[in-house]
């Protein structure tokens, strides 16, 4: 082999360690620079809930809410945590935070649906239902007036009776329309009922056309800018499976609301 050749490998080679070496120093730097932060924060997050569920087990709800604040601004998906803030910022300052109640009872129905906090999120949602305001679409806002389950739909010439074995579930819903467009009456953004499986339900057209005629104040067309209207929907389900729960309402931003 040449004297040539051999410089060349030489060459090579010692270019190779300086680059293995160069890699090795880098990652030494970013395990020395990111590791501790990372680590700091978690301990941080960790030390900020044992310090919150003792004060929660005391009774200390204003420091349970204090201390709790930034988990929850960082959206946490553990639903006990907003279970907690949202108890605890009740019984400090008398507010209900509807929006801490209902992201604990989301998050809470795949985590712990036995729980007693997810009976009572759900519970807080649906006792606040009516002051829900959602932004269904740019400037759009829908909120659940009502919810009804009957056997029986009265009005009109005759009362119109469900079959053996089911109920009606009828609701209305406002609709603000603050953006610049007009809202057809069909395309309104009316949510839709689904059970416990997350299967969407269909509509009974009878019904439909019969509360059509006898609810009053609904809206029969479109919806102009700056308007608000009342809308419904009206289902026929298995009184056995509604009797399970778990049933809900989802709108056009996919925004769930518990039914029962």
């Amino acid at each position: 082999m040449g004297k040539e050749v051999r410089s060349r490998m030489r060459r090579s080679l010692g270019v190779i360690v300086i680059a293995i070496a160069g890699l090795g120093i880098f990652g030494l730097m970013m395990e020395q620079t990111d590791a501790p932060r990372s680590a700091g924060q978690t301990s941080a997050h960790a030390a900020a809930l044992d310090a919150a569920n003792t004060a929660f087990s005391e009774g200390d709800f204003a420091t349970v809410v204090e201390l709790l604040s930034d988990v929850v601004s960082r959206n946490t998906r553990d639903g006990l945590t907003w279970y907690r803030y949202a108890y605890a910022k009740e019984q400090a300052h008398n507010e209900t935070d509807i929006h801490a109640y209902h992201r604990a009872w989301n998050l809470l129905r795949g985590q712990a649906p036995e729980s007693d906090e997810f009976a009572r999120a759900k519970q807080r949602v649906m006792a606040s239902i009516r002051d829900y305001a959602i932004e269904v679409r740019t400037d759009v806002f829908a909120r659940v007036e009502s919810i009804q389950f009957t056997n029986t739909l009265s009005g009109g010439f005759r009362d119109l009776r469900a079959d053996s074995g089911t109920t009606f579930v009828v609701y209305t819903v406002v609709i603000e329309n603050e953006s610049s467009g007009t809202i057809g009456h069909l395309t309104a953004p009316v949510p839709t009922l689904y059970d416990f499986d997350g299967n969407s339900q269909r509509e009974d057209v009878e019904a439909r056309v019969y509360l059509a005629a006898t609810l009053d104040g609904l809206a029969t067309g479109s919806l102009n800018p700056g308007v608000r209207g009342r809308y419904f929907r009206v289902y026929r389900v298995s009184q056995d499976r509604l009797a399970r729960g778990g049933w809900f309402l989802r709108f056009a931003d996919r925004t769930e609301l518990p039914v029962n």
